[in-house]
């Protein structure tokens, strides 16, 4: 089994920019068909992983796969802004005589009293509506408040049960295996690669046998649109693979190559003909390029140091 066949199926999730940077490698790939290269062109378009989009760029005639910008969006700027300048308005004096010659109060003799300044009923009943809206208002703001308390409650109450399944344990095995068991057709797949939290899947599509179907797992399954199918491989029964002998290996591998428990194994199983083959790696590149590959009975059929 080659590298390059292990890059379909990398689970690595694609955004907009990948799937037209390979549209864009398809295009321009010479020796294809058009009815194959548009075939191609739709099915990069609806891809959701890297491995999709490496099985439909790899085999292009005399290029290498479509290079993929890193899973990071371009930068955005926000436009330039100036406020317009405040000039003041004109005025004249001599057409407003009554604000340059205010009227003269009268002296108060002594003795006079005090003039009572009279109520004015519109401004009592503008006072009073005022006092009503600021009541209504602070209602109306702790009832949102409320609500949005509720919300972050909730979805903190929904985050903590909803923490992600260790899929490489024997209870997140079973698990996964569990849910495929619907979308699989009788349990079969030709390739499966299980991070410690998501998978990613492929079996035959049974309307067409030279087509695969691919799926996403990470305590949902997502599938995808259908690929070429990967040369070289066999369907085996992914519910006849040991959770235990899973977990086995992942914990062997990591106590033979020193990797720590934060570097993430990959399992990944395949059948090249010979049965299934139970691979465990650590891609993150912190034990270099170890490998541990055991059979469904958990027999060590190689390790690379």
């Amino acid at each position: 089994m080659t590298n390059d066949r292990w890059g379909d199926f990398d689970a690595r999730r694609v955004g907009w920019w990948q799937r037209r940077s390979a549209v864009r490698s398809i295009r321009r790939a010479a020796g294809i068909t058009p009815a194959d290269r548009e075939l191609r062109i739709q099915s990069a378009k609806a891809a959701q992983t890297r491995g999709e989009l490496h099985v439909l760029t790899r085999d292009l005639a005399g290029q290498a796969p479509a290079v993929l910008p890193p899973s990071v969006p371009p930068a955005y700027s926000p436009p330039a802004y100036s406020p317009p300048a405040y000039s003041a308005p004109s005025y004249d004096a001599s057409t407003h005589p009554q604000a340059s010659h205010p009227p003269a109060t009268p002296p108060r003799r002594p003795g006079m009293p005090q003039p009572t300044p009279k109520k004015s009923p519109g401004r009592s009943l503008v006072l009073g509506l005022v006092v009503v809206v600021l009541l209504i208002g602070s209602s109306v703001v702790s009832c949102i408040s409320s609500i949005v308390d509720t919300v972050d409650k909730a979805s903190s109450s929904g985050s903590e049960s909803s923490s992600p399944t260790e899929l490489q344990t024997v209870g997140g095995w079973t698990q996964m295996v569990g849910d495929l068991r619907g979308e699989l057709r009788a349990g079969q797949a030709t390739g499966i690669v299980v991070r410690r939290t998501a998978a990613t899947i492929a079996t035959v599509d049974p309307d067409d046998p030279d087509q695969e179907l691919r799926f996403y797992y990470d305590g949902d399954v997502t599938q995808s649109s259908p690929t070429q199918r990967t040369p070289g491989t066999e369907l085996f029964d992914l519910t006849a693979i040991a959770p235990a002998v899973v977990a086995e290996a992942v914990a062997g591998a990591r106590s033979r190559s020193g990797a720590t428990s934060s570097s993430e194994a990959w399992v990944t199983i395949l059948d090249a003909g010979d049965g299934p083959r139970i691979s465990v790696s650590f891609p993150d590149g912190t034990v270099g390029g170890y490998e541990l590959v055991v059979d469904v009975d958990g027999n060590e059929i190689s390790q690379t140091l």
